[in-house]
């Protein structure tokens, strides 16, 4: 009987353990997308001064969010989106309006990704 209450604790804590970090992830990822379409906003509003400090605590934020997504997910994927934020900074200072469109594009194409991904289905799991 104590083995079955202590596998029945295990799974409880385990479940709860995976639906947290759903929880997280999901917040994190509708925060940058929010920040991103904010900054694309100010960017056609050609406020562009407002968008590279946007741009700037988004790269900022992101790494220190990386710190705690990197407990559970891949640091390569993690490490690809940071390079997108920094990208897309750069792209603001250099008046390239072309190529920040482009990598806020990607950054919410993978942000979307990583939700989706880590989202507990059937298709992900198998």
């Amino acid at each position: 009987m104590k083995r079955i209450v202590i596998a029945i604790s295990l799974f409880i804590v385990i479940l709860a353990s995976c639906i947290t970090e759903t929880i997280f992830l999901n917040n994190i990822v509708n925060n940058f997308i929010e920040i991103v379409e904010t900054t694309i906003d100010k960017v056609e509003d050609e406020d562009i001064d407002s968008a590279i400090e946007n741009s700037e605590k988004a790269a900022i934020d992101w790494e220190s969010n990386e710190l705690l997504l990197a407990n559970f997910i891949d640091h390569s994927r993690l490490q690809n989106i940071n390079e997108y934020f920094i990208s897309m900074k750069i792209d603001l200072l250099n008046d390239k309006k072309e190529d920040f469109f482009l990598d806020s594009a990607i950054i919410i194409s993978q942000l979307n990704h990583l939700r989706n991904t880590e989202f507990p289905l059937i298709e992900n799991i198998f």
